[in-house]
């Protein structure tokens, strides 16, 4: 008897990690009511198997429910090294931890227009990424989030009023010379957009660039 039941046991965890997510129209995604919530391939992030250009649904209906795509889940892409695009749709508005760290050859990002918050290191290490354009909704970048990325040429900021930074890597490996782009420093006349200490815009990228930045 007590052989069967450390069977079961066994049996019961590898269903779990079987299950981890349901997969529609190539993409997986985890369900909690009415919402969905992107995630990764296979039984864990190290599994995942995502290539290409991605372009993720506002919506999809699954055994005759419809369900609204609201998330970016931790570590959804995370190592997907054949990952070259992703189009993220206005219907969500969090972007987790870690959520495309390390996609080597993701070189076109498209943030829908309802982003909140970008987790910590959710685009680090993505090293083909070159421009990247943060919407008017962002209000929280987390610590990491695009370090490494060393490729970068050009950060355009759409939000009014700069999104807090959590943490002093955010930017770490990026290079120092881009001009970040804001409105905020656009209304005030500055050329470029650059930051320039003392203005409250700065907060974002630090009184003299970049905060946490490599000299390169």
């Amino acid at each position: 008897m007590k052989r069967i039941l450390i069977i079961f046991a066994a049996l019961c965890v590898t269903l779990t990690m079987a299950a981890n997510g349901t997969c529609v129209g190539g993409i997986y995604y985890l369900l909690d009511g009415e919402e969905a919530t992107v995630t990764y391939t296979g039984t864990g992030y190290n599994d995942n198997t995502y290539s290409g250009a991605i372009v993720i649904p506002d919506t999809f209906t699954y055994a005759g429910d419809l369900y609204t795509v609201v998330a970016i889940g931790e570590a959804a892409f995370y190592g997907c090294t054949g990952l070259s695009s992703i189009t993220i749709p206005s219907t969500v508005w969090n972007i987790d931890m870690y959520a495309f760290s390390s996609c080597s050859a993701l070189s076109s990002v498209s943030l829908g227009d309802n982003i909140e918050t970008l987790g910590e290191a959710a685009f680090s290490d993505c090293t083909s990424l070159t421009t990247i354009t943060l919407p008017a909704t962002v209000w929280s970048l987390g610590d990491y989030v695009f370090s490494g990325d060393s490729a970068l040429t050009s950060i355009t900021c759409l939000a009014a009023e700069p999104p807090m930074l959590d943490g002093e890597d955010g930017f770490s490996g990026v290079n120092k010379s881009i001009p970040p782009l804001c409105p905020c420093h656009q209304r005030l006349g500055l050329s470029g957009g650059r930051p320039v200490e003392g203005l409250r815009c700065a907060g974002l990228f630090g009184p003299h660039g970049y905060r946490g930045n490599s000299e390169t």
